[in-house]
């Protein structure tokens, strides 16, 4: 499971909203949240950064060559 779906599914659940109701407030379709959940795509660290900012988290990555995080 990558990084980016490991977030959203933290999101999903942190945010305590079915995936329709979370979709409407954070401007996604329902589709493409069952992409990510399923895997099928990932969503970017952006998307992650704006949906989180929505629901009132404030997500940040910071990617540090020399650890090799990426």
């Amino acid at each position: 499971m990558s990084l980016q779906t490991e977030v959203f599914l933290k999101l999903l659940e942190i945010s305590k909203l079915n995936q329709k109701d979370f979709g409407k407030l954070t401007g996604k379709r329902p589709e493409r949240l069952s992409e990510w959940k399923n895997e099928k795509y990932s969503p970017t660290i952006k998307q992650l950064e704006l949906m989180a900012d929505k629901l009132g988290y404030r997500l940040k990555f910071d990617l540090v060559k020399k650890n090799n995080v990426f």
